[in-house]
C-alpha cells in the first residue's frame, strides 16, 4: 500500500513484491492498494503541457527510475520510456490485483499541474479551488470539470484494458483518503464507502465504484467542499453549472461568456 508518491511506487512495485511473496509463501493472498496515485498526463488550464508533467520526466531521468518500471512497458514505449511512469500507462502492465482510491478532483494535480504557477492566470484557478462557492469564474469552473473528465477518460481506458484493476473513485476535493478514519468513511459512491468497497475487493470481488456525475451534484457526500444544497443556495449554480457541451459551444466562434463576450480565460483553455 501507499499514498500519493507512495501510491505510484505501489503501482510500479506491485508485481515485483508479489513475485517475492509468491516465492516465500506460495499460498498467500497478495494484493496492492494505491491511494491518490493516479498521476496522469493531462493538459493544463491553458491547454498546454502541465508544469509537473515535464518535471516528472526530469525526475524519472535523475533517479534512473526506468529500471524500476515494467520492462514490457518500456519495451513498448521505446524512445519515450518515461511515459511508463504515468499511472494509466503503468497499470496496463500490472498482473496482480490492485485497488485504486482516487478523487477526480485531485487536490495535488489540480493546483500544481492543471492550475500551475506558470499559467497566465493561475491565481484565478487557485481561488476557485480554495473557495468554489464564491471565487470560481465561468472559465475556472469549466476548467475543473475539464480536468475531471480527463481523469475519467483515462480511468475508463485502464478499466477496459485491465481486469486486475479495481477502484473507488469519488468527486471530492481530496488528495489521499485512507489516512484518517473520517475521510475513510464519509465519501459514498454507489451506496458504498471506501472501507466497504475495499472489503468487497478483499473478498475477491472486482469492485469499480465510480462517481461520474459533474461536481457538485445532488446527494454527493464529501468531508470538505460545498454540498449541493449550499451550492444551490449560493446562487452560483445558474452562472457556473454548465455541461461540457455548453462549455465547448462557448469556445466556438460566436460563443459568449457571462458578459456577452467570450471569456478570456475560457478562450485560453
Amino acid at each position: 500500500t501507499g499514498s500519493s508518491a507512495g501510491g505510484i511506487a505501489t503501482i510500479h512495485q506491485c508485481d515485483n513484491v508479489g513475485y517475492l511473496v509468491a516465492d516465500s509463501a506460495s499460498d498467500a493472498t497478495y494484493k496492492c492498494l494505491a491511494d491518490a496515485a493516479f498521476f496522469v498526463n493531462t493538459t493544463d488550464f491553458d491547454g498546454g503541457v502541465g508544469t509537473w508533467t515535464s518535471q516528472w520526466e526530469t525526475m524519472v531521468d535523475i533517479h534512473g527510475a526506468i529500471s524500476s518500471m515494467s520492462s514490457s512497458c518500456t519495451d513498448e514505449h521505446e524512445g519515450n520510456e518515461w511515459h511508463c511512469w504515468f499511472a494509466d500507462t503503468a497499470l496496463a502492465y500490472v498482473t496482480h490485483d490492485i485497488f485504486l482510491v482516487q478523487s477526480v478532483m485531485d487536490l495535488f494535480q489540480l493546483p500544481y499541474n492543471f492550475f500551475s504557477s506558470e499559467l497566465s492566470d493561475a491565481q484565478a484557478g487557485h481561488d476557485c479551488l480554495d473557495n468554489p462557492l464564491r471565487k470560481c469564474t465561468y472559465a475556472t469552473f469549466a476548467g475543473i470539470q475539464s480536468f475531471r473528465e480527463q481523469l475519467l477518460v483515462k480511468l475508463k481506458e485502464v478499466a477496459s484494458s485491465s481486469s486486475t484493476v479495481s477502484y473507488f473513485v469519488d468527486a471530492c476535493f481530496k488528495h489521499t483518503q485512507t489516512d484518517r478514519n473520517s475521510i475513510f468513511m464519509i465519501p459514498i459512491v454507489s451506496d458504498s464507502t471506501i472501507s466497504m468497497s475495499i472489503h468487497r475487493w478483499l473478498q475477491g470481488d472486482n469492485v469499480r465504484d465510480l462517481d461520474e456525475e459533474p461536481w457538485p451534484h445532488q446527494n454527493q457526500q464529501c468531508d470538505w467542499g460545498p454540498e449541493w444544497e449550499q451550492y444551490m443556495d449560493s446562487g452560483s449554480s445558474s452562472k457556473l453549472m454548465i455541461s461540457t457541451d455548453d462549455f465547448m459551444d462557448m469556445l466556438q466562434p460566436g460563443g459568449h461568456g457571462e458578459d456577452g463576450n467570450a471569456h478570456e480565460g475560457a478562450q485560453r483553455h
